[in-house]
């Protein structure tokens, strides 16, 4: 009984030790902490924000794309912009939102075509897991039982190894590029990627396509992404206003009207909100894009942006007037 009783405690305390050391000590703060850093300003930034606020949150083309400063001058709605990287996966992302969102807000959600069709296994091989585990241990329990264990047994030799290496980096001076001050707005947009800038990016963004024809695989969805009916359901039950709306796409390839007709119907499925269109679908040339065909340089982000807010301020008029 003994040598059982003993394997038991050195079981026990094994699992003790790994949980406190990737759990608490351990981080990849050049690759994984960078995006607590910067969430914790909007974050932050968000709370403080008077009611009603706007909500904007998306992968990096919501960052880079979507300009949260811009849409609060043009809507007269004070706007935060949750954005960061589409690796934290949807999940993270609307419980982000989660986090802000407060009854007579409105969330903005102009995700990435990926986004909706990625599943669990494409977002295990991200850094979705670990920043959970190490940042946010209450979004475990949105993982569901089999992938909370899965996050928690992420880790092995290989992490601790990047990681050591990032912490003593990261402690030489080595800085992510997200951490440079004044790289973002006060309402937390991604900023100085000017048109200069995007020059050197110009062959590889023209070569890239359109994200449009990520549509395709949107229109062969037979259920809607994971976790945005809950999300939504959640809203509606919180008096939370919830608009779905095109990311922007290089107007060289054409959205699939099924992937269209699906988008509309899932938002549709919010009390307050629904899908917000625009002429010519927020599709532009390729030479508006930074560096990548889903990142808008900073001249079109605010153009897109004044597209938006505008856009967005109709539609709260309207809905704001009484009825018949």
């Amino acid at each position: 009984m003994k040598p059982i009783l003993s394997v038991i405690a050195a079981s026990l305390l094994g699992l003790v030790l790994y949980s406190g050391l990737f759990g608490v000590v351990i981080d990849k703060p050049l690759s994984v902490g960078i995006f607590d850093r910067v969430y914790s300003q909007k974050r932050a930034y968000g709370q403080a924000l008077d009611k009603p606020k706007i909500v904007l949150a998306a992968g990096s083309s919501g960052f880079y794309s979507d300009r949260c400063e811009t849409i609060a001058e043009e809507s007269g709605i004070p706007c935060v912009n949750l954005s960061i990287a589409l690796a934290l996966g949807r999940e993270t992302i609307l419980q982000q939102v989660k986090q802000v969102a407060e009854p007579g807000d409105i969330v903005l959600l102009p995700w990435e075509y990926r986004l909706y069709f990625l599943n669990a296994e494409d977002m295990r091989a991200r850094i979705s897991y670990p920043y959970i585990v190490r940042h946010e241990k209450s979004f475990l329990k949105g993982l569901g039982v089999r992938r909370s264990l899965d996050a928690l047994f992420y880790f092995d030799l290989d992490y601790l190894f990047a990681a050591l290496l990032e912490t003593e980096n990261y402690v030489g001076g080595k800085r992510h590029g997200f951490d440079k001050e004044g790289r973002m707005t006060l309402q937390g947009d991604y900023r100085g990627h000017t048109a200069e800038v995007a020059a050197k990016y110009r062959e590889k963004v023209e070569t890239a396509g359109s994200s449009a024809a990520e549509t395709r695989r949107i229109a062969e969805m037979v259920e809607p992404p994971a976790g945005l009916m809950e999300f939504i359901k959640w809203a509606n039950a919180n008096d939370i206003t919830v608009y779905g709306l095109l990311s922007p796409s290089v107007d060289s390839g054409e959205l699939s009207p099924e992937a269209l007709d699906k988008m509309r119907a899932w938002f549709g499925m919010a009390e307050k909100g629904g899908f917000l269109e625009f002429k010519g679908n927020l599709q532009y040339p390729y030479t508006c894009f930074f560096d990548s065909r889903e990142h808008l340089q900073e001249e079109c982000q605010i153009q897109h942006s004044r597209v938006i807010g505008k856009g967005l301020a109709e539609q709260v008029r309207f809905n704001s007037q009484p009825e018949d």
